[in-house]
């Protein structure tokens, strides 16, 4: 079967990658009770946890990954883990894996016996499973590839079900080569209170240089539990003076969709996000209906830090603002090929500005991919992230704790 190409139909900053922030076409993760804590190293440390993430991602991953190459990453984040433990990793030796799933497994757990065999003390096997999973993950150097420890999990499932909260309030530019830049700041929010405003350059969080942290340490070092405290060295927008701020992390609620009657009689709706529980498109279709009749000027639709979604939920959402189909395509791992049609009444009988950023983001991404192609209105805002795949979060077996793991490939239109 021959596929679309992607089309070079938007800025260079719409061109596909295979990226992701936010998951498409996102699975409620299912809770399960926990099995962690503390293990006596005579009897062996219980590895299963281990095993059934490298399974899932040899199992879901797009690019399949081989055996050895994820329990030698995994081997890896076990023996670092083990050492903050005050583990002796010295003695044995990293093993050799032949890139054959079961036997390469029974190795990593033999050999991880021998290296807790003289352990006198107990050590944390939810720790040192958590560590090799997400080794395995970050090996495979994809920001679709994920894992999600118990607490990450609940922030998942509470996002899908329309729970949208921040502990910080702050949103940051993608680091790239240079320090981050703090794009928004919620009203109301911890960072805020805290002093930081939009603008802002950080060049340190907990006393350590960004530039040491890869973009997944960063983003979980900035995240955080409710009255959990995060030190930020910044500078303000056109001040030479470096200062710390301290924010004390509160969960504030954000709304997924916002609309207002700007200066000059424009209608503004902000999209924050397309959840996979909530129809938004009802929200705004009465956002619409409301700025039609009251013949606004026009209509902006701010997709800036959208970080996508839902597919299906996005669809209908583009259908009151998009004229035509396909939307794009949905490309499984064996080449099967889904369209992304329009779904529901076109709406939209006044001009259209969509606002895009460094965050927009995945099912964002199709949106302004098909309003530019099909003409149905005017792009403005900085380079988008290029982030379209479609991603499912998997549970991991009797633990709190799951994998994201994209599992299609999405194509603008042609």
């Amino acid at each position: 079967m021959s596929y679309p190409p992607l089309r070079a139909l938007l800025t260079p900053v719409l061109l596909m990658v295979i990226l992701l922030l936010g998951g498409c076409q996102s699975a409620p993760v299912a809770n399960r009770a926990g099995q962690g804590g503390p293990l006596c190293c005579a009897s062996g440390v219980d590895l299963a946890l281990t095993q059934d993430g490298m399974q899932k991602l040899i199992d879901h991953a797009l690019e399949k990954p081989a055996s050895d190459r994820l329990l030698s990453a995994a081997w890896d984040g076990l023996t670092a883990n083990a050492r903050s433990q005050d583990v002796r990793t010295d003695d044995v030796a990293k093993p050799a894996f032949s890139g054959k799933p079961q036997p390469d497994f029974a190795t990593y757990q033999s050999s991880a016996n021998r290296l807790f065999a003289a352990h006198r003390g107990a050590v944390d096997a939810a720790a040192l499973n958590y560590a090799a999973i997400d080794s395995m993950a970050m090996s495979l150097d994809d920001s679709h590839i994920t894992f999600l420890p118990p607490e990450a999990t609940m922030r998942q499932n509470r996002r899908d079900a329309g729970n949208l909260g921040t502990t910080t309030g702050l949103r940051l530019e993608r680091r790239t080569t240079h320090p981050p830049v703090v794009l928004e700041v919620a009203p109301g929010s911890a960072a805020e209170h805290a002093g930081v405003r939009p603008g802002d350059t950080i060049f340190a969080v907990n006393r350590r240089p960004v530039e040491s942290y890869n973009l997944r340490e960063f983003g979980r070092a900035i995240d955080g539990p409710d009255g959990s405290r995060l030190l930020l060295d910044v500078r303000h927008a056109g001040s030479a003076r470096m200062q710390q701020l301290t924010v004390v992390r509160r969960t504030i609620a954000l709304d997924l969709v916002r609309s207002e009657t700007l200066p000059g009689n424009v209608g503004y709706i902000r999209i924050r996000e397309f959840p996979a529980q909530v129809p938004i498109q009802l929200q705004v279709q009465q956002a619409v209906d409301d700025f039609n009749a009251a013949q606004t000027h026009g209509i902006i639709v701010d997709l800036r830090g959208n970080p996508g979604g839902a597919i299906t939920v996005m669809q209908a959402v583009v259908s009151q603002f998009v004229s035509q189909s396909p939307l794009g395509y949905v490309v499984g791992p064996d080449g099967s090929e889904q369209t992304i049609s329009r779904r529901g009444p076109f709406g939209l009988h006044q001009k259209l500005v969509l606002l895009t950023d460094g965050g927009s983001a995945s099912s964002a991404e199709v949106f302004a991919a098909a309003v530019q192609q099909y003409g149905d209105g005017l792009l403005v805002g900085d380079p988008t992230c290029g982030c379209l795949m479609a991603a499912l979060f998997f549970p991991l077996a009797g633990d709190k704790s799951s994998l994201e793991i994209a599992v299609e490939r999405v194509l603008t239109p042609v």
